[in-house]
C-alpha cells in the first residue's frame, strides 16, 4: 500500500531544483508540489486567486469606467476563492 507522500516546507527548495532538472516545467512543479505541500498550495492558489481579481477588475474598469469597490473586490475575491476548495 501507498500512503500518501508529504514534503516538508524546508524540502520545497530541494524538490524545485531536482524537478527543474528532471525537466520539469514551472507549471508541472506547481501542481506536483501543490499536492504534496499544503504550504505551497496555499500560495498557488493565493496568487491565482489574485491574478483572477485583477483580470475581472481590469475588464469591469474598461466597461462601467470605475474599478471595483473594496467591498465588492473582498466579495469577489471570497468567490474566486470559494472555487478552489
Amino acid at each position: 500500500m501507498i500512503e500518501k507522500l508529504r514534503v516538508p516546507d524546508e524540502d520545497i527548495p530541494g524538490w524545485m531544483q531536482t524537478l527543474r532538472e528532471g525537466g520539469f516545467t514551472d507549471a508541472e512543479i506547481d501542481t506536483i508540489l501543490s499536492n504534496l505541500n499544503q504550504t505551497y498550495s496555499n500560495e498557488i492558489i493565493k496568487g491565482q486567486v489574485e491574478t483572477e481579481l485583477i483580470k475581472i477588475n481590469n475588464e469591469i474598469r474598461e466597461k462601467r469606467g470605475v474599478a471595483l469597490s473594496d467591498t465588492e473586490r473582498n466579495a469577489l475575491r471570497k468567490g474566486i476563492e470559494s472555487r478552489f476548495r
